[in-house]
């Protein structure tokens, strides 16, 4: 097993705005989601993806359990504030160390801030959502105008 990778964005966001993207490195599954599948939507064994989730926490020292949703392929957004469904392709939170993810494979993972680092957002952007309007709902989600929100 080695060492998760992590591609940073390359945006304007405040420094306490922490924000990445996983590559499929580091992780315990084997054959067909080798190596750092954390779908727990796939016929990987529960225990890989449970244990890959582990380690994505302890090896980015995040200082909460990233909040997992239910992808839809949809256009829906849910404020984890809030305690909404997980039945989502987007969630937003302004609550501090609060971690907003999406999971993709062929998709596009889009993140979110404000321009104050107040609040955040993840939008899993498949072509369907794309065509639909998952961004913009995620942007109008947003308590902040949409002119103070930046996007990678």
């Amino acid at each position: 097993m080695s060492k998760l990778e992590v591609i940073l964005p390359d945006w304007n966001a405040p420094d306490t705005i922490y924000a990445g993207c996983t590559t499929r490195s580091g992780g315990v599954s084997q054959r067909g989601y080798a190596s750092l599948n954390l779908a727990s939507h796939v016929e990987d064994d529960t225990l890989n993806v449970q244990r890959n989730r582990e380690l994505l926490q302890q090896q980015l020292a995040l200082p909460a359990v990233p909040q997992w949703l239910d992808q839809t392929h949809s256009t829906s957004v849910t404020n984890l504030d809030q305690q909404s469904s997980r039945n989502t392709d987007a969630a937003i939170t302004s609550t501090p160390s609060c971690i907003a993810v999406v999971l993709t494979a062929d998709c596009l993972p889009v993140l979110f801030t404000n321009i104050q680092g107040t609040e955040v957002g993840a939008a899993h952007a498949g072509w369907r959502g794309l065509l639909n309007g998952v961004l913009e709902n995620t942007v109008q989600a947003f308590a902040s105008p949409a002119e103070q929100i930046i996007a990678w």
